[in-house]
């Protein structure tokens, strides 16, 4: 996944156009004065004080996070639930067995409730195929 790279608002300070000069373009822009106007107040062309504008209101909506980020930080958020949802299960599968309930049965409810196959096996020291079997023919 590719998200468009941010800008870094360093690295559009130039000669001309210091943090005080876009501050000025800024609050004369907000003031409603027209580009021309506010070329002329800054001594530049309008065509610089529209191409500023433009970069300068990009920095300011990339303020957030991209989607990119969003996407990997709901999938964190999503793997962490899960893993919780996992440790879970395979707790109270420990505890159903030792309260004298039947393995097969104790491993179909852990993965009904989220726990993996590889996990489930790994608590009785069988394979992952075999808690798949025995999950297949719990239902």
């Amino acid at each position: 996944m590719g998200g468009k790279k941010k800008i870094d608002p360093k690295d559009i300070v130039t000669p001309f156009w210091s943090p005080e000069m876009d501050r000025r373009l800024l609050r004369l822009e907000g003031a409603g004065f027209p580009v021309v106007e506010i070329a002329e107040r800054l001594g530049t062309t309008a065509g610089n004080v529209n191409q500023r504008a433009y970069l300068l209101r990009k920095v300011a909506a990339q303020s957030g996070p991209t989607t990119d980020e969003i996407v990997r930080a709901k999938a964190a958020r999503r793997r962490k639930e899960l893993h919780r949802q996992e440790k879970e299960a395979l707790s109270r599968m420990r505890a159903a067995v030792a309260r004298g309930m039947e393995r097969d049965p104790a491993i179909a409810e852990a993965n009904k409730k989220g726990a993996k196959f590889k996990a489930i096996a790994d608590q009785f020291g069988v394979s992952r195929q075999r808690v798949h079997q025995i999950v297949l023919l719990q239902d």
